[in-house]
């Protein structure tokens, strides 16, 4: 009995080390309160608008949020590990992170798995598909490994996902990743420089070039479309 005693203690001993060792997300009231206290301090509320900008080259993720009729920059945190290199994602298991336009809703909003919290960023879009990449499921998640996926480290991602979630739940529709390519797309519509991240679109004459058939041509017209729209409202407020 007293044995017994005894293997029982020191399971309990066990456990309560395993628990009290447990990262803080787990445990007691949630990280997320100390984001939103964060954001009302600098002039931000609970909920408004988000828009995300990556720039691989810079290994770098800026935060912005809408403040009265324009967007200003909340947060830049540093990308902890992108896999690949400069350049778009081609196909499913290239180990390649993607560039592009994206953007998800609520439904792509992760809990558990591997990390306790990631975003699928929407991964392949319109344009993707039209130019025939192949992939799925890239994740803005935590930790400091990844396979074609953006790593932020768990307590970023905590602070990233909390904001982001508080935007769809209050009533933005999507939103909208800026991952700047470090060629041109869509037929030239906009350009974006590879060694000037920050550069903003710039018209030119269409290229001669078309896709090979009228279901990609569809595509591809409506992801420009739908990514020009999202970076001219993105300069607009910052006007």
């Amino acid at each position: 009995m007293r044995t017994l005693s005894v293997g029982l203690s020191l399971a309990a001993a066990l456990l309560l080390v395993s628990l009290t060792s447990m990262p803080s997300y787990h445990r007691g009231p949630h990280r997320s309160q100390e984001f939103i206290v964060k954001a009302q301090q600098a002039g931000f509320s609970p909920g408004d608008p988000v828009l995300i900008r990556i720039f691989k080259r810079e290994s770098k993720l800026e935060l912005w949020m809408r403040k009265d009729d324009r967007y200003e920059l909340f947060a830049t945190y540093p990308i902890c590990l992108w896999s690949g290199r400069l350049g778009p994602k081609e196909r499913e298991g290239d180990r390649q992170a993607p560039e592009g336009f994206y953007s998800f809703d609520r439904e792509q909003l992760r809990i558990g798995g591997r990390h306790p919290r990631s975003i699928n960023i929407g991964f392949p879009n319109a344009f993707d598909r039209a130019s025939g990449r192949t992939g799925s499921y890239i994740l803005l998640h935590g930790g400091c490994t990844s396979i074609g996926c953006f790593a932020m480290t768990d307590p970023v991602m905590d602070e990233i996902y909390t904001l982001a979630e508080q935007a769809l739940l209050h009533g933005q529709d999507r939103i909208h990743t800026r991952i700047p390519p470090a060629i041109s797309v869509c037929h030239s519509a906009y350009v974006v420089a590879a060694t000037d991240p920050d550069a903003e679109p710039a018209p030119s004459a269409p290229a001669s070039s078309a896709p090979a058939s009228r279901s990609q041509a569809n595509a591809a017209r409506e992801f420009c479309a739908a990514a020009m729209n999202a970076v001219w409202s993105f300069r607009e407020p910052s006007a």
